[in-house]
């Protein structure tokens, strides 16, 4: 069984599951983010990190794949897909049927 330590980032937890995930083989690896620092995609909205972060994922070819997983498991911290947390919010699935 495999087992995981404390995140150091809010977003460590989903990115745990997400290695646990077969999706995680198949795009994971051509990630823009994967040679970048893990501290540009975890900041808010008006830090310049988080512009950086955003400007890595308009060029990146997974970055449909990375939102769609950001809000299959509902991820609440971080950039993923290009999208800050309260740019995704409204695609999440419980979000969306109590609209």
């Amino acid at each position: 069984m495999k087992t995981f330590t404390l995140p150091a980032h809010p977003g460590d937890d989903a990115l745990a599951r997400l290695e646990c995930s077969p999706v995680a083989e198949h795009w994971t690896a051509r990630a823009g983010c994967a040679q970048s620092d893990p501290d540009l995609f975890f900041h808010d909205a008006g830090h310049s990190a988080a512009h950086r972060a955003k400007a890595i994922c308009r060029d990146c070819p997974v970055a449909e794949q990375c939102l769609a997983v950001a809000v299959r498991l509902e991820v609440r911290h971080g950039i993923w897909g290009g999208l800050l947390p309260e740019e995704r919010r409204h695609l999440y699935p419980a979000t969306r049927s109590a609209a």
